[in-house]
């Protein structure tokens, strides 16, 4: 009912100040019912048209946790089913909600969900960037510890050793 009522609402009032939070209402209401890859659609247009309202910042946050259920493996939906692997879109939302709000809680979140879903690819160059990238940006983070020693991991998993050393 929610989304039937919010559709026709923004088809009646298309420059209506409060336009941003009906594609809230309208996306959360697909993620209630489980469409998850669909309810982006309204949030990424609330990120991108209103940045520095309380709906984009509400936006992002549900980005981020739908692109956390994908990057720890939820499928998105193909003809009905869940066969579709989505972490490339994971992906994708991670780097999207890093760009968008930098050095914030968000953004700090979404740095060690993105590292660690290169790690857990076996990924280990792009897992060893971004644990450099987020030891760099966040140095006071309750993650450190972890992003410390998940950068010794990934830099010695590519090591190919000394035969392939280019040192002096």
């Amino acid at each position: 009912e929610a989304i039937r009522l919010t559709s026709i609402w923004m088809e009646r009032h298309k420059r209506n100040p409060l336009m941003g939070e009906a594609h809230i209402i309208h996306g959360d209401a697909l993620f209630a019912q489980r469409y998850y890859y669909e309810s982006l659609f309204d949030y990424e247009i609330v990120a991108r048209d209103y940045y520095g309202t309380k709906a984009a910042i509400t936006a992002n946050q549900r980005e981020l946790e739908i692109a956390t259920m994908f990057a720890h493996g939820l499928r998105k939906r193909l003809w009905g089913m869940r066969i579709s692997d989505a972490r490339d879109e994971a992906e994708e939302l991670l780097i999207r909600i890093q760009e968008r709000l930098p050095r914030s809680p968000l953004a700090e979140t979404a740095a060690m969900e993105l590292a660690d879903l290169y790690y857990r690819r076996k990924q280990m160059k792009l897992a060893n960037d971004m644990y450099l990238i987020f030891t760099e940006n966040y140095p006071h983070s309750p993650e450190i510890d972890k992003a410390r020693a998940r950068l010794i991991y990934t830099r010695l998993a590519t090591y190919r050793g000394p035969a392939f050393n280019d040192a002096g």
